[in-house]
């Protein structure tokens, strides 16, 4: 005699899920078979067949069986759904972290890149100033006279600089992450 088992929805949905689908569609086929020996032995007249393999009762707590599994398949599809979403879900945090991750490395970077670069300026700036306060002069054999001579008419090309206030302008980037 075949009895109803409780459907538990276990840590895999899926596995539910394919479990009573193959049980609703064995217990299907145990109807079809009963019917089909029900109809057998009434058109052979073998009534007393029928009632000592119990084949009314057995029809019906299959019928039963099959009614109870069948309002359970929305259920656990339901259930199925729910967890795939938990996956997506899942999946779309994990990628969200690793991005999360890759932008406080990159905001690293460039606070240390511009850290670089206000260091290397104020180094240029010092260079700057102390080339500035040197003048080049030239003394004139003939008269013993000195002259100052500018960068430029030694040759020399005026490299633009980057103010020290400018480089300090630069934005510092902080990498705040928010919790959930």
């Amino acid at each position: 005699m075949q009895t109803v088992e409780k459907i538990a929805i276990d840590s895999s949905p899926k596995a539910t899920l394919e479990s009573l689908q193959s049980t609703i569609a064995e217990t299907q086929e145990k109807i079809s078979s009963l019917q089909s020996r029900l109809k057998n032995y009434e058109i052979s007249g073998n009534y007393a067949l029928i009632q000592s393999e119990n084949i009314p009762v057995e029809l019906s707590t299959l019928k039963s069986a099959l009614d109870y599994y069948q309002a359970q398949l929305p259920i656990v599809q339901a259930k199925v759904d729910e967890f795939e979403k938990l996956e997506k879900r899942d999946k779309a945090l994990m990628t969200l972290q690793s991005a999360e991750s890759r932008l406080q490395d990159l905001t690293s970077q460039y606070n240390d890149a511009r850290e670089q670069l206000i260091s290397a300026s104020k180094q240029l700036n010092s260079l700057d100033r102390q080339l500035s306060g040197s003048i080049a002069t030239v003394r004139d054999s003939n008269f013993g006279s000195i002259y100052p001579i500018s960068n430029e008419f030694l040759g020399a090309e005026e490299i633009p600089l980057i103010s020290l206030k400018t480089l300090e302008n630069i934005p510092q980037v902080f990498f705040h992450q928010e919790r959930r």
